[in-house]
Parts: C-alpha cells; structure tokens; sequence
C-alpha cells in the first residue's frame, strides 16, 4: 500500500512539473509536432516516389531484355549464343548506367 501510495504521489508531482515547466502550450505543442509530423510524411513520399520509379524503371528494363531474348531465341539461335549475348548486353547496360 505504502508502495502504491509512493507511486501515484510521484506521477502527479512529475505531472504537475511537466506542466509548470513546458516551453509551450499543449496547443503550440500539438501544432508543432502536426508540422514535423507533416514534413516527414512529405520526405517518405517523395523517397516512396523515388524508390517506385526505380522499381518501374528496372522492371521496363527487364522486361526489354527479356522481349530480346525471346526474339534472338526465335530467331534460331543456339541457346548458347543467346545467353552469351543477353550477358553481354547486360554488361554493357551496366558500365553505361554507372557512368551516366
């Protein structure tokens, strides 16, 4: 009892502390972590945007090269041959895209 008694005497003096020493108002306070809270969803938006036009554009490029494999392998050509050339490409896309 004396324990519990202890317990809820500190709770409302650190309540009454955080209210007595507060730099602001809970209304100020509101507002202000509605505006940080807004910048933030507005940062993860615009990296959300970011990383989906990556994805679309890998996804275009993959499906490029798939389009090409296909249409090398109807064309006849061993499958070997295919795939040395499907590398190669990928090679070359690879080194143009970092130095771009």
């Amino acid at each position: 009892m004396k324990q519990l008694f202890s317990f809820l005497a500190g709770v409302i003096v650190g309540g009454v502390a955080a209210l007595l020493l507060a730099p602001m108002s809970g209304e100020d306070l509101r507002q202000q972590i509605q505006d940080e809270a807004n910048a933030e969803i507005k940062k993860v938006d615009a990296e959300w945007k970011k990383i989906l036009e990556q994805l679309n554009q890998t996804v275009e490029n993959t499906q490029a090269e798939l389009r090409a494999y296909i249409e090398r392998a109807q064309a006849g050509k061993s499958e070997e041959a295919v795939t040395e050339e499907a590398v190669d490409e990928a090679t070359v896309e690879e080194t143009s895209g970092e130095s771009a």
